[in-house]
């Protein structure tokens, strides 16, 4: 079983996230009565401002080695193919050795460690009422994002320093 590694997330971030997340649930009949996107996307901006040189680009080609964001409305087998494939190709195109991808309708997050001879999954469900989430499982979800970004900068910079 894999677990990725947490990397702790700043508390002025994370309580800006809940705040927004909460603001933006009011608005949009709760968590789970609504499209995926908009709460996935704050979520992902957040993880991004993180890093000084981490952009995050939506539904556009991807250049560079980052991460495969896959949004799925309930259909986790098709996420995980599309994000497995694209992984797969970036990886070809930019000679990685490691591409993660991750695949969530909100409530539930996959994170798929894609490698030359393996492919990882953690998982984690958000707990959470229609109207309120849990703030616990919320940050573990963000720190299982930002350790696998920050396992993936020192991965590239140990490729380059090879090179």
């Amino acid at each position: 079983m894999y677990e990725q590694e947490r990397k702790p997330i700043p508390d002025h971030a994370f309580d800006f996230l809940i705040k927004y997340l909460k603001y933006a649930s009011e608005a949009m009949n709760g968590y789970t009565g609504s499209k995926p996107n908009q709460f996935n996307t704050p979520v992902l901006i957040m993880l991004c401002r993180l890093f000084v040189d981490l952009k995050l680009e939506v539904e556009e080609s991807v250049d560079g080695n980052e991460t495969i964001v896959e949004a799925k409305k309930n259909d986790f087998n098709l996420g995980k193919v599309q994000a497995i494939v694209g992984c797969e190709a970036v990886a070809d195109r930019e000679g990685l050795n490691v591409v993660y991808g991750i695949v969530t309708d909100f409530m539930t997050w996959f994170l798929y460690r894609c490698s030359e001879n393996s492919i990882l999954q953690d998982s984690r469900a958000l707990g959470s009422k229609s109207e309120e989430l849990d703030t616990g499982s919320m940050r573990d979800v963000c720190e299982m994002i930002y350790g696998a970004l920050s396992d993936h900068k020192v991965e590239c910079k140990e490729r380059t320093a090879l090179l």
